[in-house]
């Protein structure tokens, strides 16, 4: 008889508890969830100005760009022309900056076009060190039109991050 009121209250002590512990664990869960959904990006900026061939056209194309993390959110601007088409590209918004590789950034946001209307966009860089000739530029909108090339002249330079160097919530500074 006794082994039976031993596991009553075994079983009553369980029945109060485990809900408070599935709460618990269910809390912990989602810290960690939250947690593994941080995702590291470039903490740094980069900055430049130049001409390549439009791959596209076959015409001079020029740019000018800055991008980074700044202060908790994504910062820059991109100006592109493209002669031969007459194409003129600015951007309205950067919605995100990241690297693919030590010395290659990627700018992506949303840009305003004088042929196309308003556009997605991803500009990709790479700093191969001065004087800034073997630096790379490429554009991409999301209607298809692509151009890409070495620096015929100007510069691109990546620039170490500072103290207002803070990523958007959801991000960490790590990815370089």
């Amino acid at each position: 008889m006794r082994r039976l009121k031993d596991s009553r209250a075994a079983r009553g002590v369980g029945f109060i508890l485990a809900p408070i512990l599935l709460v618990l664990s269910g809390g912990l869960c989602d810290l960690a969830s939250a947690q593994q959904a941080q995702q590291p990006i470039a903490c740094d900026f980069l900055t430049g100005a130049g001409r390549i061939i439009a791959t596209t056209g076959g015409g001079d194309g020029s740019f000018d760009l800055a991008g980074g993390v700044k202060d908790g959110a994504f910062w820059g601007h991109l100006t592109y022309q493209d002669d031969s088409l007459m194409l003129k590209v600015e951007s309205t918004s950067i919605t995100n900056y990241f690297a693919t590789g030590p010395a290659t950034r990627v700018i992506e946001g949303t840009a305003v076009t004088n042929l196309y209307g308003d556009r997605r966009y991803r500009a990709t860089v790479t700093d191969n060190g001065e004087p800034g000739r073997t630096d790379t530029f490429q554009i991409e909108l999301d209607n298809g039109y692509v151009t890409q090339g070495s620096l015929l002249s100007g510069n691109v330079e990546l620039l170490n991050g500072n103290l207002n160097s803070t990523p958007p919530p959801g991000f960490t500074c790590g990815a370089q």
